[in-house]
């Protein structure tokens, strides 16, 4: 089992993960190993802090809105990452991802509707979907080669039925790790189109994939009846 060794600084015996009074009172050892949500123990880049400093040290903190530049900035870091062509005027900044992803619930479907997740997936979508009065659709994921994967005859049932108003796709999926293939996103969306479905796409861990994996998103493709959450800097930065 490998061990990465945290950039330890001055402060980082503040963190939960570093505590030993905390890791003592809860697991009875302060030798664990911490795998936490969105929790790096990489540093932060460089560029990043220096920006975070610069912005500290005005000493004032005025209201501001510049969403131009930022919207600008997301969409060249998408089309150089992701070869990916994104109009700044089509971005909507929210607060959170699990924020974006409540009030889509709530503003596309009904009380009542089906909102299908493919399961295991990350635990706070079932949350977010049963607080909105909406009906959990579990499309659990089949394991084939050692590998997570899809299973589209079951998907389409569910779709059919006409219970499942939206799906709430994950990709690069969480926990799994599947990054979906390009044919693999093309079924799925010809099967939505077929049966005129919602698709939200949750695609915050993007930029964290191994080397030799590719990333399509659902924003590449032809289907208008979609809705995607580009990302996160929390995620991709280890901003939180």
């Amino acid at each position: 089992m490998f061990k990465v060794t945290p950039n330890r600084t001055d402060i980082s015996d503040k963190f939960i993960k570093n505590d030993t009074n905390m890791l003592n009172q809860i697991y009875g050892n302060d030798d664990v190993t911490p795998y936490w949500i969105a929790d790096m123990d990489f540093p932060i880049a460089s560029p990043i802090s220096q920006a975070m400093q610069q912005l500290v040290s005005r000493e004032s903190y005025s209201y501001e809105y510049d969403s131009k530049t930022v919207f600008n900035a997301i969409s060249a870091w998408n089309k150089d990452r992701h070869n990916l062509d994104l109009n700044p005027e089509h971005f909507v900044q929210v607060p959170g991802v699990l924020s974006a992803i409540a009030l889509l619930i709530r503003d596309f479907t009904k009380e009542g509707d089906g909102v299908l997740i493919q399961t295991p997936v990350y635990h706070q979508f079932r949350r977010l979907i049963e607080s909105a009065g909406r009906k959990v659709v579990k499309n659990t994921l089949n394991i084939e080669n050692d590998r997570y994967v899809i299973d589209f005859e079951e998907f389409e049932k569910q779709l059919k039925s006409g219970d499942v108003k939206m799906v709430l796709l994950c990709n690069p999926h969480n926990p799994v790790g599947r990054v979906w293939t390009k044919a693999e996103l093309q079924q799925l969306v010809a099967i939505a189109k077929k049966y005129n479905t919602i698709i939200i796409s949750d695609e915050v861990h993007a930029d964290i994939i191994f080397e030799g994996s590719t990333f399509t998103s659902m924003a590449a493709l032809d289907y208008d009846n979609s809705l995607t959450i580009i990302g996160s800097p929390a995620k991709n930065f280890g901003l939180n």
